[in-house]
């Protein structure tokens, strides 16, 4: 009996409360209702322990170049005539993996993260100070920081499907992107089935046999392509990288329906 009562106060400091009613959940498979918010919460120590190995192995020593350059795709997708563009780097991590460095252009990042403040205390630990400074701040919530219409590109690489709700966090992402401009999202399709929905992977991103962009759980999926097909134009494409790879890029109309 003891042996479960620390067993329980060791598993809440390293994952929380949430955690231990996510662990009840999965390994004893005990009828306990959890909210998606409290599974994300739940998943936040084990994201946290991956960052810390990759900030200790030093595999993140790119992300601290200055003149690292901007990726292609990101770089196809930029208004074609601003030569100073800001791009909105959602779920950004520690560390930005966009390149700062573009010839003609002046990159202006932008870093949320709703972790951020975990991080930094990580950077700390590990004494690294970032090209860009993250702030605090859920994707789901965007638009109560940033006025509509606010920067050039909006970017989220392999962090979307980690969040409590990835549809309002990408329409969230629209709307605070200029019109006629793009949402670039980049993900390993189908990840919260190919990892068995541990952690913060409860949500799989998929294109169908259409080409449209699929959102799917375990309770269902929605279709983004057809449902907002009056607000945005959306196209994928799986490409084989270092990693296969889910490419969504979501155009904003230059007007949206009633306005």
């Amino acid at each position: 009996m003891f042996g479960k009562i620390k067993t329980a106060i060791r598993t809440a400091k390293e994952f929380g409360w949430y955690g231990i009613v996510h662990k009840l959940r999965t390994r004893y498979h005990l009828p306990i209702p959890q909210s998606a918010k409290s599974t994300w919460k739940a998943g936040i120590a084990e994201e946290l322990a991956w960052w810390d190995e990759a900030l200790t192995s030093g595999r993140l020593a790119d992300q601290l170049d200055p003149n690292r350059p901007l990726q292609e795709r990101i770089a196809a997708l930029l208004p074609p005539d601003c030569r100073t563009v800001t791009i909105l780097d959602v779920g950004s991590g520690p560390l930005t993996w966009i390149g700062p460095a573009c010839p003609g252009r002046t990159i202006k990042i932008v870093a949320v993260d709703a972790l951020s403040d975990e991080y930094a205390k990580l950077l700390a630990k590990h004494s690294v100070t970032p090209l860009v400074q993250s702030r605090r701040l859920e994707a789901e919530k965007l638009a109560e920081c940033f006025a509509p219409g606010t920067f050039d590109l909006v970017f989220a690489r392999n962090c979307m499907d980690h969040s409590y709700n990835p549809e309002q966090a990408i329409l969230q992402m629209v709307d605070v992107v200029k019109p006629g401009c793009f949402v670039l999202l980049e993900h390993h399709p189908d990840e919260g089935e190919r990892v068995g929905y541990v952690g913060l992977h409860q949500w799989n991103f998929a294109m169908n046999e259409e080409g449209e962009f699929i959102i799917k759980s375990r309770n269902g999926q929605v279709n983004m392509s057809r449902k907002y097909a009056q607000m945005c134009r959306i196209t994928c494409e799986v490409i084989e990288d270092d990693y296969k790879w889910l490419i969504t890029r979501i155009l904003k109309q230059q007007q949206t329906v009633g306005d």
